[in-house]
């Protein structure tokens, strides 16, 4: 084997059987000192060659995301960690920042790059199989092992699958693993140069690239929805976060799909879950409502969507979440009649585009009513969260106001968490200063429902009052 220096060439750094070549003064650390650390990187090239030769690198590059990775990893088994005044160890993580703000796929099979930085940063998941299955530091050349046995070198892809399961796992469970293990890189690994792993991620908040973000409001009732992208292996994290006083129910659905995991960590503040991983990751059946308490003590939620094969093509996955805020669920209406003289216990629908508050004058009993005025949203309202089982009919008494510059209709419904809706009748006022009541009856056994009131028709004004649960025979 031959090592040459090439100085000041254009090139980095490359190998092929029996050479090694690279720039001696090429330092990637940013220090005095030349770098060991390219040639360790190329000279593990030479070691992957003995198995597939680069006859076999052409066919469509099936290796070559395995070649980069991979020998990422392996210069650092050598070259091992360095004190923190000698800035060269930290090249092991130039490329993780570039792999982390892709966390949609874990491979670039999908897609025809060739050297990109996002391959380099993929060290992390053999980084990952190192630390969590039973073969250790053996686990890359167990890989390989299984890459080049054959005439034809296997795919890294199967040469993956296929060691894994050697190691007593499942493809499906190490992706998510590793997914889960990204989100909070702080407390999952050991690599003595996680703190430098950490310190490039900052500005990424030191976790993946999010797919999204939303603030719970601690007084309007949310629908969220988004649709993603994934590629092999590929994750996307949305984050949901309520004020530190907030309280209410996240409930999230994911729309089923093949080879697709959900789950959900609950947050007192990332990276640190709510309890243990017991209590603070939940599985998300997919199709099926999975409700996640929000309380003072967990104010956040991240929704967590893994790709669990490692297919090349892209794939759709799209999920929804409906915020309600409010304590954990009555068996009746709280505040139904509003003499608390507010609007403690219900929560608003769409409450920037109008006025909602309470009134003296007009009531239909007590003290006290709600008053609804649309002013740019389509829908207005008011909503809480009630066990209806015990019941099978609801009813509240609306009137429109004498000063309404159009018609309203008024709708009360119930709506089951998933948001399928369980009965709902809706009228038009159009004569104000008379109260109309608004019934409907339901199945008993209905569950948990927002029993909600809204209010269409901008230029409208109504009132509500004595909303309220009972038994029809």
């Amino acid at each position: 084997m031959a090592i040459h220096d090439l100085n000041t060439a254009a090139v980095g750094g490359y190998a092929m059987p029996g050479l090694v070549q690279y720039r001696r003064e090429l330092d990637w650390a940013g220090t005095s000192r030349p770098s060991q650390y390219l040639p360790r990187h190329e000279t593990f090239h030479l070691f992957q060659l003995e198995y597939i030769g680069l006859r076999d690198l052409a066919p469509g590059l099936r290796v070559l995301w395995l070649l980069e990775a991979t020998a990422e990893w392996a210069a650092h088994q050598v070259e091992g960690q360095h004190p923190a005044t000698d800035g060269s160890g930290s090249r092991y993580g130039a490329n993780l920042t570039s792999f982390l703000r892709e966390p949609n796929h874990l491979t670039d099979l999908h897609r025809f790059r060739v050297m990109a930085p996002h391959a380099y940063g993929a060290f992390l998941f053999f980084e990952y199989l190192e630390e969590t299955l039973p073969a250790g530091s053996d686990i890359v050349r167990q890989i390989w092992d299984i890459t080049g046995d054959g005439l034809i070198p296997k795919a890294a892809t199967k040469a993956i699958e296929e060691t894994i399961e050697a190691n007593g796992g499942t493809l499906a469970d190490t992706l998510a693993g590793f997914a889960a293990a990204n989100y909070r890189i702080e407390q999952t690994y050991t690599d003595p140069d996680r703190a430098d792993w950490v310190r490039r991620l900052e500005k990424l908040g030191k976790r993946p690239a999010l797919a999204g973000g939303h603030a719970l409001d601690p007084a309007a009732v949310g629908v969220f929805a988004g649709r993603h992208g994934l590629a092999d292996g590929g994750a996307a994290y949305v984050e949901f976060v309520a004020d530190g006083a907030t309280e209410g129910t996240l409930t999230v659905t994911v729309d089923p799909a093949a080879d697709l995991r959900g789950e959900v960590f609950r947050m007192v503040q990332h990276p640190d879950l709510c309890g243990d991983a017991a209590g603070g990751i939940v599985p998300v059946a997919l199709g099926t409502p999975t409700e996640i308490p929000i309380t003072p003590d967990c104010p956040e939620a991240t929704l967590m969507l893994v790709r669990v094969d490692l297919g090349a093509d892209l794939r759709s996955v799209s999920w929804q979440a409906r915020w309600h805020p409010g304590s954990p669920t009555s068996t009746e209406v709280v505040n139904g009649g509003f003499e608390t003289g507010d609007l403690s216990g219900w929560a608003f629908v769409e409450p920037d585009g109008g006025n909602l508050g309470v009134v003296t004058a007009p009531v239909h009993g007590g003290g006290f009513a709600a008053r609804i005025e649309p002013l740019t949203a389509t829908t207005v309202g008011l909503s809480q969260r009630i066990d209806v089982d015990q019941w099978n009919h609801a009813s509240a008494w609306v009137a429109l106001d004498a000063g309404s510059q159009a018609p309203a209709q008024v709708t009360l419904e119930l709506v089951a968490v998933d948001g399928t809706v369980v009965a709902a009748t809706t009228r038009t006022l159009t004569t104000a200063g008379s109260w109309q009541r608004l019934d409907v009856t339901y199945p008993l056994g209905s569950g948990t429902v927002w029993y909600r009131v809204t209010v269409d028709g901008v230029g409208a004004i109504v009132y509500l009052d004595d909303a309220s649960l009972g038994i029809v025979l």
